[in-house]
């Protein structure tokens, strides 16, 4: 069940949290796998991109307070 939390008054989505946290840290890895040239030999890189954004993005899961 997903809940909101508190914020000053301001009652914020969990996954609005989340998405905070994969941002930063999916432009890190990607920015790290561009330049160990990991990223450019996809087949298809715009798929390999939403892909490694959705695995961050769960793994930002047990992170956040519920």
């Amino acid at each position: 069940m997903l809940t909101e939390i508190n914020l000053g008054g301001i009652y914020v989505a969990t996954f609005a949290w989340h998405l905070a946290l994969a941002l930063p840290a999916f432009f890190a890895l990607r920015w790290l796998l561009t330049r160990l040239s990991l990223l450019p030999r996809l087949w298809y890189l715009a798929l390999g991109e939403v892909a490694l954004f959705v695995l961050v993005l769960f793994l930002t899961f047990p992170l956040v307070p519920r």
